[in-house]
């Protein structure tokens, strides 16, 4: 878990490439599925966006009812 607190993390200068994008889909259990850079879906992502739809989440953002 990350420690919000740690102040010895500086990542100020933390370089993401940017590869893949976020698509959208008609699919009601899959709205938004993460396509890595190849154009497969990144499967954790998946599952984990899939967990959240079924525990009642909101679509939009994946956080709130």
């Amino acid at each position: 878990m990350i420690d919000p607190l740690d102040s010895d993390r500086d990542l100020s200068c933390l370089v993401v490439p940017r590869a893949g994008q976020l698509v959208s889909t008609d699919d009601e259990w899959e709205p938004y599925p993460l396509l890595d850079a190849n154009g497969a879906a990144v499967v954790p992502v998946a599952v984990f966006l899939r967990e959240l739809l079924a525990a009642g989440r909101s679509v939009a953002s994946g956080l709130g009812p």
